[in-house]
């Protein structure tokens, strides 16, 4: 379960030294979709202020006031970035090239 989600999380974000094509899986609104629920509710069992390190030095990390999770260190797919600033979702979106962020699952607006 954890390399699955390593190499979904890898596939997200690409380190940011390397130039970020865009995964022809992400063409498929519903697989941006599940990645992002999955995202959600990892981010849900994090403890407040917790770090995860995934691969290629990209860092996962639950705010100290536990309402979001964001990423650090990777550029974001651009078939991600597109369909997160179509959609608009209240619990997830992008700031700047690293800024993907999910708002904890047990979390309400």
């Amino acid at each position: 379960m954890m390399f699955k989600y390593a190499l979904s999380i890898a596939s997200l974000l690409i380190a940011a030294p390397v130039w970020a094509d865009s995964d022809p899986k992400y063409l498929d609104p519903k697989v941006i979709l599940a990645d992002l629920l999955e995202l959600q509710e990892t981010c849900q069992n994090m403890t407040l202020g917790q770090t995860n390190e995934e691969v290629f030095g990209i860092l996962f990390t639950r705010s100290p006031d536990g309402g979001t999770c964001q990423f650090q260190n990777g550029e974001l797919d651009d078939h991600v970035r597109d369909f997160l600033q179509e959609q608009n979702l209240a619990w997830a979106g992008v700031e700047g090239q690293d800024g993907l962020w999910v708002k904890a699952a047990n979390v309400s607006d």
